[in-house]
């Protein structure tokens, strides 16, 4: 299976446990082969198989935990 990658830029998770929350989540979602979120620079970098519906399903993750996030275009 390829493997394709993203970015989401983050607002609002900047501590261990928010990055915490959302790797653990986000790694359940079929398709998602790894999550990371780097609170530092505000980003949540995806590793999955290609299916946008995974970076949805990400993006309604961080919603319901009260932040908001958005995918990165244009790089």
């Amino acid at each position: 299976m390829e493997s394709n990658t993203a970015v989401l830029d983050v607002n609002g998770a900047r501590c261990a446990s928010c990055s915490f929350a959302i790797e653990h989540m986000g790694r359940k979602v079929p398709g998602v082969e790894e999550v990371r979120v780097y609170p530092d620079s505000q980003e949540i970098h995806v590793k999955y198989g290609g299916d946008p519906a995974a970076l949805e399903a990400i993006i309604r993750i961080v919603s319901r935990l009260g932040y908001e996030a958005r995918l990165r275009t244009g790089e």
